[in-house]
């Protein structure tokens, strides 16, 4: 069975909206209310809202981008921590609870996190791959010096500071 979708006007809305509800609810019909011919509220099915919620969160509820934070990389939202940092800290310990440790989550927004990564595995492991200390070095045109043991001052590669 098909879903029909019908346009209706507010009046009409109005008057019948409970036998527009039940119709909606019975998953039979969907209605546009309009207003001077205009849409300004849809009737759909607490089904149909919910799939479009999720979609709209998308997968990754604990994951998103702000502009202004770690310019614009995927973050734990809430957070100024990347997804990034996450996938680092897991790789150097292959556990969970490290990570946890290491870092003011929740185990359900580390584990998005993973989950974000292995979705998006080329785009983080780009941003990982930016941030080894030789591309950093190299694209800051910069050298090290060691200046005591583990001690290392960064230069231009000419030799300024």
């Amino acid at each position: 069975m098909s879903v029909q979708t019908h346009r209706i006007s507010i009046q009409d809305a109005q008057e019948r909206l409970p036998a527009l509800l039940e119709m909606t609810r019975s998953r039979k019909r969907r209605f546009v209310i309009e207003e001077s011919g205009e849409p300004i509220a849809v009737l759909i099915a607490t089904d149909v809202y919910a799939r479009l919620r999720e979609r709209e969160q998308g997968v990754h509820p604990h994951v998103g981008r702000v502009e202004e934070v770690c310019g614009g990389e995927p973050i734990i939202l809430g957070t100024r921590i990347s997804v990034a940092r996450v996938v680092e800290l897991f790789k150097d310990s292959d556990s969970i609870d490290e990570v946890l440790e290491a870092l003011p989550l929740t185990p359900a927004q580390v584990y998005d996190a993973l989950s974000y990564y292995y979705d998006n595995r080329e785009e983080v492991d780009r941003i990982l791959e930016q941030r080894r200390l030789e591309n950093v070095l190299r694209r800051h045109n910069l050298v090290l010096k060691e200046v005591a043991e583990g001690v290392y001052e960064a230069h231009n590669a000419d030799g300024r500071w």
